[in-house]
């Protein structure tokens, strides 16, 4: 009975990661295809302002980091999610005193995880605003080289970027305590 249990958990976790990457790669192509178009009908004036390199960068890394969730943050936490309730429900109907008292935890667990997941999101926000700036501004130095080179400018500019790094670094540091 467990290994009837065990082949018939893989096959439909493998059906159930198929059909969800599927579903994931439509809605990135639209995704995909609907901000690409809405870049296009931006004003000139936003790129005035935006560094271009900002703009592809958070443009590609934002889409990754979705398409990245579909792939892979999806499928663990449905799965995960399933295979709690399912234990749940073996635990109540075998010992039903032990398997409600293990569950008296569950808060705990829940509070836990929303606490950190809230602290993580914050510095991961800015983690991906850094990582912009850092590529933006790299993009733009390296398609301005010339101008830079003639201006003597290499030294500021990479004191510049050292600053962005260094920012993104010590961000990075705090995203390491949680």
């Amino acid at each position: 009975l467990l290994v009837a249990v065990v082949a018939a958990e893989f096959v439909v976790q493998i059906l159930f990661q198929f059909a969800l990457r599927s579903i994931g790669l439509r809605i990135m192509k639209n995704l995909r295809a609907d901000l690409f178009s809405r870049l296009l009908r931006l004003p000139i004036s936003f790129f005035r302002h935006e560094p271009r390199g900002r703009v592809v960068d958070r443009l590609t890394t934002d889409l990754e980091q979705i398409d990245q969730m579909f792939a892979s943050g999806g499928v663990m936490l449905i799965s995960d999610l399933v295979a709690f309730v399912v234990t749940a429900i073996a635990m109540i109907s075998f010992q039903p005193r032990l398997g409600l008292a293990s569950m008296v935890v569950l808060p705990v667990v829940v509070g836990s995880v929303t606490w950190l997941s809230s602290r993580l999101r914050g510095v991961m926000r800015e983690a991906r605003k850094l990582t912009s700036r850092m590529n933006g501004f790299a993009q733009e130095a390296l398609s301005a080289h010339d101008v830079v080179d003639v201006l003597g400018a290499q030294e500021r500019f990479a004191e510049a970027f050292d600053t962005i790094a260094a920012e993104y670094e010590t961000t990075m540091r705090g995203a390491n305590r949680y």
